[in-house]
């Protein structure tokens, strides 16, 4: 059973699970790599850097680039990592180099959160196991979440101690947070050198465990929490701009949505419920979406549609949800086709619907 997912490209996808094991795939059966390590089960995951940025620019100056003298390339390289952020620069030398390399991070039980480096694009025979190049450790109850700042040089996490923290993401011949470093031996060999960290910040105002963390903006962090309460916090300053309270134990929650700013979140109720921060009294919720029929455990907005919402429950479906206007009626088209018509005065045609072969078994759903 997994315990997190995460996609990271159109090619590939991270998941967590609870024997204690990351994996990436390609396609559903294809393993391409295994992050071995935890001790407990992996409840959260997130990309932290990946080089395949579409930026045009970047792909124009790589091809002049790559005709330089090599004293050139090299000089090159050294301005642009002090110019750009590290996700811009991690694209450059990936595409440069060749290759897609991809940094993730993930979350347990086992307290810690671990990071990963490897090659999405890498092609082997077998599944690659690979080791994290740097744990980070300090929490005294299971991480339960993990998110990653935009630039990819942080991430926070939210643990059942009631605490989020930060923590810097850097590479194996980095310096900063690191404590110490370990360097086992088997069979006769050496292996590499394995980074640990510890918490730079952290924030502190939660009662209960917080089951949730997203980190949209570079100085803006919200995260849900079992006491009841969403916070949004300043990362600057360490504290907590405003709350919203609810009435029931939150799980998961999501930034998005229309100005990217609307949260959503889900909990011990059936109930998925959509606040807008930026209006007053904002503890009341603008939508709600009532059709599941145990805790909601997972929402997570369209990245490109504004009003596209998705959520899992405890009740074993999946549903996905249209916030604009309630649908007053829908068929099928061409077998694979949903038509539907509402009270906004519009019929929405949604292509390239998947129906599993035995469709009376199925578990899918579709709501407005």
């Amino acid at each position: 059973m997994k315990l997190s997912l995460k996609p990271f490209n159109a090619k590939f996808f991270l998941t967590g699970c609870y024997d204690g094991l990351g994996r990436v795939w390609k396609a559903p059966g294809a393993c391409t790599h295994i992050l071995e390590g935890h001790s407990g089960p992996v409840t959260s995951d997130t990309v932290v850097i990946s080089s395949l940025v579409n930026v045009n620019w970047h792909c124009q100056l790589l091809t002049i680039f790559q005709f330089w003298p090599l004293e050139d390339q090299v000089i090159m390289a050294s301005s642009l990592s002090l110019l750009l952020d590290l996700k811009t620069f991690s694209f450059l030398m990936g595409y440069f180099c060749g290759g897609e390399s991809v940094t993730v991070a993930t979350a347990s039980n086992d307290r810690t959160l671990r990071l990963w480096k490897f090659n999405a694009e890498e092609t082997r025979k077998s599944t690659l196991r690979i080791r994290a190049f740097k744990i980070l450790r300090g929490n005294t109850a299971a991480v339960q979440s993990v998110s990653a700042q935009t630039s990819g040089n942080m991430v926070c996490s939210g643990s059942w101690d009631s605490t989020i923290n930060i923590w810097q993401t850097n590479e194996p011949d980095a310096e900063g947070d690191t404590v110490s470093t370990k360097k086992r031996k088997k069979t006769g060999q050496e292996k590499e050198l394995q980074l640990e960290g510890e918490a730079v910040s952290s924030l502190v105002g939660h009662t209960q465990g917080a089951s949730s963390v997203k980190w949209p903006e570079p100085k803006t962090i919200y995260s849900a929490s079992w006491d009841q309460s969403i916070k949004e916090w300043n990362v600057e300053r360490g504290t907590a701009t405003s709350t919203i309270y609810h009435d029931e134990v939150l799980n998961c929650i999501d930034i998005g949505g229309e100005g990217s700013a609307l949260i959503a979140a889900g909990g011990s109720d059936p109930i998925v419920r959509v606040w807008d921060p930026r209006k007053p009294g904002t503890s009341a919720s603008i939508k709600t979406f009532s059709s599941h029929t145990s805790w909601v455990t997972a929402c997570k907005w369209h990245d490109k549609s504004l009003f596209h919402l998705v959520s899992a429950s405890h009740d074993g479906k999946v549903m996905l949800w249209d916030t604009r206007t309630a649908a007053l009626c829908a068929d099928w088209w061409k077998g694979d086709t949903v038509l539907s018509g509402g009270a906004d005065f519009k019929l929405c045609m949604t292509s390239g619907v998947s129906v599993p072969p035995n469709y009376q078994s199925t578990e899918s759903y579709y709501a407005h």
